[in-house]
């Protein structure tokens, strides 16, 4: 059994865990994550995630399951913005070519890039992409909503898309003459 503790800088330390001692970031699976995904843009492995996490299939993680990564040196192309030293955001890309925002409470989730063209304004960005002038503003450390500027790059949350349910097939009544079967 593995013991997680919070520190102060939002990180996790495992301790008395023998070969996973260390510090650990806390991510919670959304929607189309799957562990090797994690494990790449992670710099770890499939069977390291599973083992530090016990899951026994890696096949299976669930929506909203949160998992333990280990902070390794961290890739160039992951951006960490900080405030006042505290983490306040991971802005990772993923293999789609959209990037992940994690550990960062209302933010977390799936983005794609916008560089901003001459004429745009915050507010028409928002509305195009059906979010808010404010959340847009917060997701991108805009100070000034009615400031920016051309080839400004913007991460904009991806558009939910409409889960479908699953449709059981119609069953047809049946009848059976003299053995033979109609539908």
């Amino acid at each position: 059994m593995k013991n997680f503790l919070p520190t102060l800088n939002g990180l996790y330390r495992a301790v008395n865990s023998g070969e996973f001692d260390g510090l650990y970031k806390k991510y919670v699976v959304v929607k189309g994550d799957t562990l090797s995904q994690i494990a790449y843009l992670n710099n770890t492995t499939v069977d390291y995630l599973a083992k530090v996490n016990d899951i026994e299939n890696p096949d299976l993680i669930l929506v909203d399951q949160e998992l333990f990564i280990p902070v390794v040196e961290e890739p160039e192309e992951v951006k960490v913005q900080t405030v006042e030293g505290k983490t306040v955001k991971y802005v990772m890309p993923t293999l789609n070519g959209k990037f992940r925002i994690v550990n960062s409470g209302d933010l977390d989730g799936l983005y794609h890039k916008y560089i901003v063209v001459k004429g745009d304004t915050l507010g028409r960005i928002a509305r195009d992409n059906d979010t808010t002038v404010e959340f847009l503003a917060k997701v991108n450390d805009i100070e000034n909503v009615n400031l920016i500027e051309i080839d400004q790059e913007l991460l904009i949350p991806e558009k939910e898309e409409p889960v479908e349910e699953e449709k059981e097939e119609e069953k047809k009544p049946t009848i059976t003459i003299n053995k033979k079967t109609i539908v």
